[in-house]
């Protein structure tokens, strides 16, 4: 073997050597002058590249590499996350009135996949809001005693009930709130007067708020229950704690009429989104509602009434405006058409009593309820 044999094989051998150690391989180059007697040959160069990177700069560029990756996975994602949230929103939610932060918890999509899990609920919990403005003297005093009376009917149908799946207890939690308007001038008197109204109270329909406002002439109750869902602190959490173990109902009522009985069917849990006492009229009648002087709505009702109010408010001008939008029009309480059919549609607003010839305020059609009414005293 010549010289020029020996070092190719001898450069060949330390790459392969340095390829199995795991080493960065090298290519080595080898030139040699040719020795025309033959009697061997001189190394004139040899030249060394790196085929890697140096193992520290190879680190910091993987790192470089991966953080990129992170971040692109995590704008991607973020960009998935928004398209979902628009689809849902716009082709699952009920209305278009819905916070964002609600319209998943109260889509019609959501919720006929958990009415089909037929869950009953063990706790409910009634949130009761009264409106009312009080004058000084008699007529205030007549107001608080209808209240007094309207309360003693809505707490008794509050008594523990069982459920018809599996025979267990449903605990019912009361929660009363009172919002008065009054006359500025007679603020003090009046406020001393409600003060000692509720020290007479039996325990069990003291309310657990007494809110006094200004009086709106013109929003009148609406802007009430509006002031109170608004203000009172931890309010719309109660409400929106509405889950399977835990139904929650909100009532709207004022001191406008007096009960005759317990109006249970109101707390049912299939009543509807709003469930009220009595349509007006036939269903043929685009005019056909219930009335606004108590009904009981769902969390999600509850919702889509805030979001109408803020957006309609502007709009009235008059108390007969606000008889039109805020109790004739149920539109608002309506979830769109196509999420859950017209059947579920139907579902969205429903009555205690359907249309029994004339209007409910009418004498006629209160002879006819209350002679229902006593019939399911029986």
């Amino acid at each position: 073997m010549n010289g020029h044999q020996s070092s190719d094989y001898t450069a060949k051998a330390s790459a392969s050597a340095a390829k199995d150690n795991g080493l960065p391989r090298r290519r080595i180059i080898v030139s040699a002058a040719t020795n025309n007697s033959g009697g061997g040959g001189e190394v004139k160069q040899i030249q060394h590249s790196n085929d890697k990177v140096h193992p520290s700069t190879s680190l910091q560029q993987r790192r470089r590499i991966q953080y990129k990756s992170r971040w692109t996975l995590l704008l991607i994602s973020i960009l998935l996350l928004l398209i979902l949230l628009t689809y849902f929103k716009h082709t699952l939610i009920d209305d278009d009135h819905l916070s964002t932060t609600s319209f998943l918890r109260c889509s019609s999509f959501f919720l006929r996949r958990l009415s089909s899990l037929q869950l009953q609920p063990t706790k409910q919990t009634r949130i009761i809001l009264t409106a009312s403005h009080i004058r000084h003297g008699s007529d205030g005093q007549l107001r608080l005693r209808i209240i007094e009376h309207n309360l003693r009917q809505l707490i008794s149908s509050s008594k523990t009930t069982n459920n018809e799946l599996d025979k267990q207890p449903t605990i019912i939690i009361n929660k009363s709130i009172l919002i008065f308007s009054l006359d500025e001038q007679y603020k003090s008197e009046i406020q001393t007067m409600v003060t000692q109204w509720k020290a007479q109270l039996h325990p069990s329909i003291i309310p657990r708020s007494i809110l006094y406002v200004k009086n709106d002439a013109v929003l009148v109750d609406a802007s009430k229950w509006m002031y109170a869902l608004t203000t009172l602190p931890n309010l719309l959490s109660d409400i929106q704690t509405n889950n399977s173990d835990n139904d929650v109902r909100i009532m709207l009522l004022n001191d406008s009429f007096i009960l005759t009985r317990p109006p249970t069917e109101l707390w049912n849990v299939n009543c509807g989104q709003v469930c009220g006492l009595a349509w007006s009229s036939t269903s043929s009648d685009p005019s056909r509602h219930i009335q606004s002087y108590i009904r009981t709505l769902t969390p999600c009702a509850i919702e889509r009434y805030m979001n109408f109010y803020y957006e309609t408010q502007d709009k009235v001008h008059n108390v007969h405006e606000l008889i039109v939008l805020f109790e004739i029009n149920v539109d608002w309480a309506k979830r769109r058409a196509g999420i859950s059919g017209e059947e579920g549609r139907e579902r969205d607003v429903s009555a205690i009593y359907d249309y029994v010839g004339s209007h409910p305020d009418e004498d006629d059609a209160q002879k006819v309820t209350m002679w229902f009414s006593s019939r399911l005293l029986l």
